[in-house]
C-alpha cells in the first residue's frame, strides 16, 4: 500500500469528530466508519478497485452479514441523522486516500489496529499498541517452541536435528550447539530461516502428525487490545503451515479455519474486540476467502469480558463481565500478549498471591499459570519493574516456584522507546510452566537509536543468571565478572548511609538518566538523597563514586533504571579503604575538580525540577579517571575497566539522547 498512514489517521479522527459533531453516538460513528474501510478492501476482492461505487451502491452490492459476527459492524442499520451527512462523500475521501496495490490488506489492517488504539485512548487503561518487531520476536517463539512441546518424542529429536544441521550450515549460533527447545530463544536463533528447510527431512505422515499438533493448539491473549499479538500469531501459524504442506496441497479455507479455531482474545473494551474481528476478517479476505464460514469461531472465541480482575475496572457496561474460563473447557498452550500496566488501588479483586505488587500486570501474569497447561509457554512484555524492585518480589517468586526456564530481556527508553512516543522500561519474558527449579537466564539492558530499531531483538543474547532475588540485567561474561568482584567486595556504605545529620553531606540526584549525578555542593533541586559522611575526605571519595561510570553501569544491573533507591545504594558494595593512601587522595581530589569541572559547564534551565543542568559527559575524561582508581577496589582486569569506561558509550555521549 503507498498510502500515507498519518493521512489515513487524520482522516479518520476528523471523520469521527465530524460524526460526533453532528449528534452522533460514538459506538455508530465508530461502526460506521470502520465498515467503510472494510468495503473499500473488499472492492479488491471483487476486483472492482477501479469502479467509484457509491456508499448505498456498495452496500447493496454486496451483502456479508445482517448483524456481523456477534458485532455490530458490517451494514447495521445505524441510528445516525444521515440528512446531516453526506456518507457517498465520506466513502470517497478514504477511496482516494488509501491507495492500493493487489491483494495488499497487511498495511491498512495495521493501520485500523493503530488508530483504534489511539481513538479508544488505551492509555487511560495502561494499555499501549505493541509494535509489530515486538510483538513478532515474542510470538515466533512462543507459538512455535509450544508446537515441539506437543510432539511426541522421535519427531521433537528429529526435528531438533534438523535445526542442528541448519544451525551449522547457516553459522546462527556462533557455534554452539541446540540441545533444547529453549536453547532457540537462548542463541536468538532467526526461526525464519530455520523454516525454510526445516521440514524437508519428514516424511508425509510425519507432517500430517505435526500439522494436527499445530491444529491443537491453543492460543490466547488475555487482554488483546486490537489484536496486534493475534494477528501476528494468525500469520506465523499460516507461515508454519505452508511450510509444513509444501509436500502437500494446502486446502486454504480448512486450514484458516483451523487457525482461527487456535486463536483465542479477551478484552474489555468492546470497540478492541470489534476491531480485532474485523482485522481477522481483512486477514481472510486476504487469502481469498469470504468469511461467513468462521462466524462460529469469531463468536466464540473473542469475547468481551474482563478476563483476569474480576471486576470491571474501567466503565460500567452490561455486556461487560468477569470471564469464567471453564468455558472454553480447556487450558491454554502458548499465552502472549502486552497486560494493562494498572495500579489496583481501590479495586475489588479476587485472591492472588501477588496482590501486594498492586498491579494488574502481576495478577495477569499469576493467572496466565493458572491457566496454562504444563510445559505451555507464557511471554509478556511488561514494566521494568517487574523484574527490579521489591515491590514485586511477590510476583517473580510466584514465576520461580511454577516455571523451569524464564528468560528475561531489558529495554531503555531512552533514547529509542519500544511503544511509539511512550516512554516507558520494558521487559520481555518467556517462561514455561513447570514445577522443576527455575533457570534463569536474562539480557544486557538494551538502548539503541530509532534507526538501529531493525536490529534491536536480532542482537538479544541470554546468559545463566543465579541471581534470582536481584534479576541483574546481565547478557554477557564480562557483566557477570565485574558483578562477581563486587558482591565480593566488603560494602561500607551500609554504615555511612545511616548516619545521622552530619556537615559533610553528598546531594545524590534521584532520577537518574544517562549519567549518575552527585554533588558534595547543593544544587537547586528538590529531586535528591542526602548522604551524610563522617568527614571531608569520606565526602569527595564517596561523592566520587556516585558519580563514575562504575556505580551507573551496577546501577543499571540493579535498579529498575529510573531512580535512585535505598536499596540500590545498599546492594552495591563499595570499600575505599582496601586503596593506599595516597590512591585515596587522588579519588578525593578528582572529586573535587569534577565538582568544578561541572560548575563551569552547567547550563541554565529553570525549570520547576531544577534550575541548573549539569552535563557529566563534558567531564568524561576525569570521571574516566575516577573509575580507573575504583577499578583497583574490586580488582577488575583491563578489560573489565574498558567495558565499564565505554558502557553504553555512543548514547550517553550523544546530546539528542542524553536524558536530564
Amino acid at each position: 500500500m503507498n498510502s500515507d498512514i498519518t493521512k489515513i489517521s487524520r482522516l479518520y479522527e476528523n471523520t469521527y469528530k465530524e460524526f460526533i459533531k453532528y449528534g452522533n453516538e460514538e459506538k455508530d460513528s465508530f461502526y460506521l466508519l470502520n465498515d467503510i474501510l472494510i468495503m473499500i478492501c473488499l472492492q479488491i476482492m471483487y476486483k472492482e478497485q477501479n469502479i467509484k461505487l457509491s456508499y448505498k451502491d456498495f452496500e447493496k452490492k454486496i451483502k456479508l452479514y445482517e448483524q456481523g459476527l456477534g458485532t455490530p459492524l458490517f451494514f447495521k442499520k445505524y441510528e445516525l441523522k444521515l440528512d446531516l451527512l453526506d456518507f457517498e462523500n465520506v466513502f470517497l475521501k478514504f477511496q482516494n486516500i488509501i491507495q492500493f496495490n493487489e491483494n495488499d490488506f497487511e498495511n491498512i489492517q495495521n493501520v485500523l489496529g493503530y488508530v483504534l488504539e489511539k481513538h479508544i485512548n488505551r492509555r487511560k487503561t495502561g494499555s499501549y499498541y505493541t509494535p509489530e518487531d515486538t510483538t513478532k520476536y515474542i510470538t515466533y517463539y512462543s507459538v512455535f517452541i509450544s508446537l515441539y512441546n506437543k510432539l511426541e518424542k522421535n519427531i521433537q529429536d528429529k526435528m531438533l536435528n534438523s535445526i542442528n544441521n541448519i544451525v551449522k550450515k547457516y553459522s546462527l549460533t556462533a557455534g554452539k550447539k541446540i540441545i533444547e527447545q529453549y536453547d532457540l530463544i537462548k542463541y536468538n536463533v532467526d526461526l525464519n530461516i530455520i523454516l525454510n528447510e526445516l521440514f524437508s527431512s519428514f516424511d508425509d505422515n510425519e507432517l500430517n502428525v505435526i500439522n494436527d499438533c499445530l491444529n491443537n493448539l491453543k492460543i490466547i491473549d488475555p487482554t488483546c487490545g486490537s489484536g496486534a499479538f493475534i494477528i501476528t500469531a494468525f500469520d506465523f501459524m499460516y507461515l508454519l503451515k505452508e511450510k509444513i504442506n509444501y509436500k502437500i496441497k494446502m486446502n486454504t479455507e480448512s486450514e484458516i479455519n483451523n487457525i482461527l479455531k487456535c486463536l483465542h482474545g479477551l478484552d474489555n473494551s468492546f470497540e478492541a474486540i470489534c476491531l480485532l474481528k474485523m482485522r481477522l476478517i481483512l486477514k481472510t479476505i486476504s487469502k481469498g476467502l469470504m468469511t461467513r464460514e468462521f462466524e462460529e469461531v469469531f463468536s466464540k472465541n473473542f469475547i468481551l469480558a474482563d478476563a483476569f480482575t474480576g471486576k470491571d475496572y474501567v466503565i460500567n457496561e452490561s455486556l461487560k463481565k468477569s470471564f469464567d474460563w471453564k468455558k472454553y473447557g480447556y487450558k491454554f498452550d502458548c499465552i502472549i500478549g502486552n497486560p494493562p500496566y494498572v495500579e489496583s488501588k481501590g479495586m475489588d479483586l479476587t485472591t492472588f498471591e501477588s496482590i501486594k505488587c498492586g498491579n494488574l500486570y502481576a495478577y495477569t501474569i499469576e493467572r496466565a499459570y493458572n491457566i496454562l497447561k504444563e510445559n505451555g509457554i507464557v511471554s509478556f512484555i511488561v514494566p521494568l519493574p517487574l523484574i527490579a524492585t521489591p515491590r514485586m518480589k511477590p510476583i517473580r517468586e510466584y514465576m520461580y516456584k511454577n516455571s523451569s526456564r524464564l528468560f528475561v530481556s531489558s529495554f531503555a527508553d531512552r533514547p529509542g522507546c519500544i511503544f511509539k512516543g511512550v516512554h516507558q522500561r520494558l521487559t520481555i519474558f518467556f517462561s514455561n510452566k513447570s514445577k522443576n527449579e527455575c533457570e534463569l537466564y536474562t539480557s544486557s539492558y538494551k538502548y539503541w537509536y530509532n534507526d538501529e530499531r531493525n536490529n534491536l531483538f536480532k542482537n538479544i543474547l541470554y546468559i545463566r543468571n543465579n541471581d534470582l532475588e536481584r534479576v541483574p540485567k546481565m547478557g554477557n561474561i564480562i557483566e557477570t565478572s565485574i558483578l562477581k568482584k563486587v558482591n565480593n567486595t566488603k560494602n561500607v556504605l551500609l554504615n555511612i548511609y545511616n548516619n545521622n545529620d552530619t556537615n559533610y553531606k553528598i546531594y545524590l540526584s534521584t532520577r537518574l538518566g544517562l549519567w549518575s549525578k552527585s554533588f558534595i555542593n547543593k544544587p537547586n533541586t528538590n529531586e535528591l538523597k542526602i548522604i551524610n559522611c563522617d568527614d571531608k575526605k569520606q565526602q569527595g571519595i564517596i561523592n566520587a563514586f556516585f558519580n563514575s561510570s562504575t556505580f551507573y553501569f551496577l546501577w543499571i544491573l540493579l535498579s529498575d533504571c529510573w531512580h535512585i533507591t535505598s536499596n540500590d545504594i545498599l546492594n552495591i558494595n563499595f570499600n575505599y579503604g582496601v586503596l593506599t593512601e595516597e590512591e585515596q587522595l587522588k579519588l578525593y581530589n578528582l572529586a573535587f575538580k569534577l565538582e568544578r569541572d561541572l560548575e563551569k559547564n552547567k547550563k541554565y534551565i529553570g525549570s520547576k525540577q531544577v534550575e541548573y543542568e549539569y552535563k557529566h559527559k563534558y567531564s568524561k575524561k576525569i570521571i574516566d579517571d575516577i573509575d580507573k582508581l575504583i577499578a583497583k577496589i574490586y580488582d577488575l582486569s583491563e578489560e573489565e575497566i574498558n567495558y565499564i569506561i565505554n558502557f553504553a558509550y555512543k548514547y550517553r555521549m550523544n546530546d539528542t539522547a542524553e536524558e536530564e
